[in-house]
């Protein structure tokens, strides 16, 4: 009795006496590169008590840059972000943040490259309920009137802005739910800028300091 092979069997074996088949591999696909986590950044996450949400901070973070920022989009459960003394960052960073669709409170301190075209941000992300400006060099009246219409803003902090005048504050009237309003270390507002705060009936704490008043 003849034993027969497959046709297939037949033809690998003619394959591989012409040289045309030597090995066979197994192509594996390359693993995709993992993101870095905000730990891994310099940052921190942290779980805010009796609230529910991630408190996200980059603070003293000299290496951090505009691209870093990304991995943001993928916190859903981040309500509190604040960038501090990064260097490195710039308004392209900061167009990341309007898909953070659940941020409400955003503080940007010590970030010397920022401009009012990265407060332009402001206008595209949700309803902030608080928001801090520090160490701000570049911002200017025209990047503070990003805040006009902001009437469901409760706090806002504003204070080593030198380049801001009076005409920043005239930006705040729409504010008709401002509770807090603190203005340290910006030379340029004088007294005559506060008659702008005269309608704002829920304001309850204001606070300046170091400032040029008249």
């Amino acid at each position: 009795m003849k034993f027969k092979l497959p046709i297939s069997i037949l033809v690998l074996l003619l394959l591989l006496t012409l040289g045309v088949v030597a090995t066979f591999k197994c192509r594996q696909e390359e693993p995709k590169p993992r993101s870095p986590s905000v730990e891994e950044l310099g940052g921190t996450v942290e779980s805010m008590p009796m609230q529910e949400g991630l408190y996200v901070t980059f603070r003293e973070c000299p290496d951090l840059t505009d691209s870093d920022l990304y991995i943001l989009r993928d916190l859903e459960e981040m309500r509190w972000l604040s960038l501090a003394d990064c260097p490195q960052l710039t308004d392209e960073g900061l167009a990341c943040l309007p898909e953070c669709s659940h941020l409400y409170s955003l503080c940007l301190q010590d970030l010397p490259l920022v401009t009012d075209k990265g407060l332009s941000i402001l206008n595209d992300l949700p309803p902030l309920e608080t928001v801090g400006l520090a160490g701000l060099p570049q911002i200017t009246d025209e990047g503070l009137k990003q805040l006009e219409g902001f009437e469901w803003l409760e706090i806002l902090a504003i204070s080593d802005c030198e380049q801001i005048t009076d005409a920043s504050l005239e930006s705040l009237q729409g504010m008709k739910n401002l509770r807090t309003f603190i203005i340290d270390d910006c030379p340029g507002v004088t007294g005559t800028g506060f008659r702008h705060l005269r309608e704002l009936e829920e304001l309850g704490h204001f606070r300046f300091a170091s400032s040029n008043f008249n």
